[in-house]
């Protein structure tokens, strides 16, 4: 018995696969959490690319991809979640102090803790995608955040929904491990691509 493997059934259930391995794997190169910066470059990586129509595999080129200017994507791991710990804190002090005036600095610090989330999911699309110093991509991302609020929304909003979604459907968090991050990452991928293209640099 042949199978045809041009057949679209058989080609939607070998992409699921694809997508589900995608996602265990980013799970588990994630796990030590310093190597997230990483992880998610590589994943956005081949999502950027399956989202642009560009030829390529998801799970081996996401293995490649991992081994890929190891040292700036730690740093970038590094700088965001010593940065998110920071914003983080002084969120929980400010709140705690009971004022107003306490109110709008927690409210200030919590914009700028969802900025630096925005920024971060860029810096880990740009390190992907493009071949830039460390200084000029953290540069890009916060500056493309800034400069496209509604991108930013949407790249935020994605991650947000699946996450608000598994806290009210139990059920949900089986589809979440199965396909959270992979299915995140390729719905941001058109987002990151439009901001992209629309701030293009050579």
């Amino acid at each position: 018995m042949k199978f045809d493997y041009n057949n679209r059934l058989f080609q939607a259930v070998t992409e699921i696969c694809n997508f589900i391995a995608l996602n265990l794997l980013f799970l588990i190169t994630c796990f030590p959490i310093i190597t997230i910066g990483p992880a998610l470059s590589s994943l956005f990586y081949v999502t950027l690319r399956y989202a642009d129509d560009k030829s390529g595999y998801l799970v081996k080129d996401y293995l490649i991809q991992l081994k890929s200017d190891l040292k700036n994507r730690f740093l970038i791991s590094f700088i965001f979640l010593l940065a998110g710990a920071l914003l983080s804190f002084l969120i929980l002090f400010w709140f705690s102090v009971q004022t107003t005036i306490g109110t709008i600095f927690a409210v200030i610090c919590l914009a700028l803790l969802l900025l630096l989330i925005v920024a971060f999911i860029i810096c880990c699309a740009l390190s992907g995608r493009y071949q830039n110093s460390l200084r000029q991509t953290l540069k890009n991302s916060f500056l493309l955040a800034i400069a496209s609020p509604w991108h930013s929304i949407i790249i935020l909003s994605i991650p947000v929904a699946l996450l608000c979604l598994g806290v009210i459907m139990s059920s949900f968090k089986i589809f979440l491990v199965l396909f959270g991050a992979s299915l995140s990452a390729y719905c941001s991928a058109f987002c990151l691509l439009s901001l992209f293209k629309k701030f293009e640099w050579s």
